[in-house]
């Protein structure tokens, strides 16, 4: 029988991996090209996402892999999950000097979970700025009298973080606050979400917890999880556009899934009924998956490959990482049903003769009149981590005027 993909929050080897191929004659997991779309026209963000799996043993193989990644893609804002850091200093200060990063550690297990969200120093903070760590730490100290410590907790409440004065080349975007997890206690203490205002919309960076190899914390994540993190957003969304994205640990639908049709797809983690209808649901009530919005038969589109089955030079993958906007976000959202099977599709593709197989270059979707803030484009960055982590990065691009 083939080998379960297997995706846990357990430590990977970094081994180096092949470039993959998109055609090979033998298998058919091609993967469609997409080529960015213009950007002249217009003012916009970038976001970038990426599964690291574990930051430390990154910049110690690629010091300069961050750097390069975002002077490549002119990122304005990453997020990186899975960072397995208790503190930052456990990697080197200076790490992308021009941007101010906000970080979420796993308080209950080292070397486990962890996101940092990384923004663009020409994004400003409010002046009404609040970090809800610092504001915590600064009602401690109050309250055990240490005045000398909270007043001087008070004159620096960006904590390493640099506040810009305006200028011709800061963006629309203004950083008014920061939040770290949720106030729900069944899910603190991992190091899991960051939520930032950035004005013209939130920002939710989210490393979802994965249900286990034995399917130990499928009911937490679909009976608790899931439901709490709805109506989360939900909430948010009253007020204000909202991105919810990261690694979401679900592959939804068939084309999203290398061998959908193999019998031990409902028992991997990841690619239950349970937690694909339970991602169904959420699109069903106010949100879209940005990049099936654009491209909604592109192939092959996948982010994580296991590394023990070497996987990812034959593309056989899995899309776990995504970009979840709030249905104001599009000027036309595509509205779910409760349908998470295209197998008709999948089939169909993959009894083709392989001599019809060959990879197809995809344009968007049609889009007119996309709302401020909307989006505008979404795509994954096949070639630029390869070797690196299981997963690679992916991109929205937000029109912000």
């Amino acid at each position: 029988p083939p080998k379960k993909l297997k995706k846990s929050d357990e430590t990977i080897d970094n081994k180096e991996i092949n470039q993959p191929k998109i055609v090979d004659n033998k298998l058919p997991h091609i993967r469609d090209i997409i080529i960015p779309k213009d950007l002249t026209n217009g003012t916009f963000c970038k976001i970038v996402s990426w599964n690291v799996a574990g930051l430390r043993a990154v910049l110690r193989n690629n010091p300069k892999i961050l750097e390069n990644l975002v002077n490549k893609h002119d990122i304005d804002i990453l997020c990186l999950q899975e960072t397995k850091l208790q503190s930052p200093d456990d990697i080197k200060d200076d790490i992308l000097s021009n941007y101010n990063g906000y970080w979420v550690y796993s308080e209950k297990k080292k070397g486990y979970s962890g996101v940092v969200i990384f923004i663009k120093k020409s994004i400003l903070l409010s002046n009404t700025f609040v970090d809800n760590k610092l504001k915590k730490k600064h009602k401690q100290l109050t309250l055990t009298n240490s005045w000398n410590k909270s007043n001087e907790l008070e004159n620096n409440t960006l904590n390493n973080t640099e506040q810009v004065t305006e200028s011709n080349e800061s963006s629309p975007l203004i950083v008014n606050s920061i939040s770290y997890e949720l106030e729900d206690s069944r899910f603190t203490g991992e190091g899991r979400t960051i939520t930032i205002d950035l004005g013209m919309f939130y920002l939710v960076g989210c490393y979802v917890p994965n249900s286990g190899q034995n399917l130990e914390r499928l009911d937490y994540r679909v009976n608790e999880w899931d439901p709490y993190m709805r109506d989360y957003l939900h909430n948010l969304k009253i007020t204000k556009p909202v991105i919810f994205f990261g690694d979401l640990n679900v592959g939804h639908l068939d084309l999203d899934i290398h061998n959908p049709t193999a019998k031990h797809i409902v028992k991997q983690s990841g690619l239950t009924p349970q937690e694909r209808n339970s991602m169904t649901i959420f699109l069903s009530n106010g949100f879209t998956d940005a990049f099936r919005f654009l491209y909604p038969d592109a192939r092959g589109a996948f982010t994580y490959w296991s590394q023990r089955t070497s996987a990812r030079p034959y593309n056989k993958g899995i899309r776990l990482d995504y970009f979840i906007c709030s249905n104001d976000m599009f000027a036309d959202p595509i509205v779910t049903d409760n349908k998470t099977s295209d197998s008709d599709i999948n089939n169909a593709s993959n009894k083709r003769s392989l001599d019809e197989i060959s990879e197809k270059l995809l344009s968007p979707r049609a889009v007119e009149n996309i709302p401020i803030p909307g989006v505008y484009d979404s795509y994954i960055l096949h070639e630029d981590t390869v070797g690196v982590s299981d997963h690679c990065p992916v991109v929205l691009v937000v029109k912000l005027k």
